[in-house]
């Protein structure tokens, strides 16, 4: 199990927007579109403070996608989740749950014992 909060998120942008972006991938983007506007959003979300908000990774990269942390049960965008399961990879068995679906679930297995 591996808990995670929405600052660790926000702290993490740049460097899973340089992963994403990596230099492979920008060699396939429009020379003149895609990659300059990759790099111009690299540099304002490095340009952040360590304290950056959610908006100021908003207005760095155009939308709020990048700082969601939702839970796979309800749906929300929560602030902390626990991850159960396997490993997170590409299709990996994991479930990424809030407090108060964690809850439930607890209150659901107690019920059934």
């Amino acid at each position: 199990m591996k808990v995670t909060t929405k600052k660790e998120v926000i702290a993490n942008v740049a460097a899973r927007w340089d992963r994403q972006y990596s230099p492979g991938v920008m060699k396939s983007l429009p020379p003149m579109s895609g990659a300059l506007h990759v790099s111009r959003v690299s540099a304002r979300l490095h340009a952040l403070p360590p304290n950056a908000s959610e908006a100021d990774v908003a207005a760095a990269i155009g939308n709020g996608r990048w700082t969601k942390l939702q839970c796979d049960e309800c749906r929300a965008d929560v602030d902390v989740v626990v991850s159960v399961g396997a490993e997170p990879d590409y299709e990996s068995a994991t479930a990424r749950i809030c407090l108060p679906c964690a809850e439930k679930a607890v209150a659901a297995l107690r019920s059934a014992t």
